[in-house]
């Protein structure tokens, strides 16, 4: 079976916010379906992508799932919060894109965190979330810590954490297989 890619990048700030980049997506998967030529399709995200299409999943449930029929979040942000925190810890939160991009209030932060606004009402596609064990970006346990929350809410996803792989290499790892 041969694949037609289609390769969609979203607004950034000071353009737009998260949620426009949420609605960027959700436009980008509502065109490749009326366009017919697709039967299935796929989103596979990285780093801030992945965070904006878990976000669209959580966000806009029924059509986002009517539009992907599999999801594979490499190395994303899942709790905004925690980010926050580790960003703190490198010295990089005040250049970083993700504070304006969320918003400046902290306290709003959790409705941009998947990890802390999974519920068991989300329709799911198929999930993948892959995450390099040596990511210095965004630390593994991202990933982890959503994995676990779907679990708890009896939600199906699968985990895979790549071994002596950071946030750039699992990236060039997949395009050189």
């Amino acid at each position: 079976k041969g694949y037609t890619v289609g390769i969609w990048g979203y607004r950034t700030y000071p353009i737009t916010d998260l949620n426009g980049q949420i609605q960027d997506l959700v436009d980008c998967l509502s065109h490749m379906k009326n366009s017919k030529e697709y039967e299935d399709t796929s989103v596979v995200a990285h780093s801030s992508g992945a965070h904006v299409s878990v976000m669209a999943l959580f966000q806009r449930n029924e059509e986002f799932t009517d539009l992907c029929d599999e999801l594979v979040a490499i190395s994303g942000v899942y709790d905004i919060p925690d980010h926050y925190q580790w960003e703190s810890c490198r010295g990089v939160e005040e250049i970083s894109p993700m504070k304006p991009i969320c918003g400046e209030i902290k306290t709003n932060w959790i409705q941009y965190s998947p990890t802390r606004i999974v519920n068991e009402t989300i329709k799911m596609p198929r999930l993948l979330i892959v995450h390099g064990i040596l990511d210095k970006t965004v630390p593994y346990t991202s990933s982890t810590k959503l994995a676990k929350a779907l679990y708890i809410h009896e939600l199906e996803a699968d985990l895979e954490l790549v071994p002596d792989t950071g946030h750039i290499d699992i990236i060039l790892d997949v395009m050189l297989e």
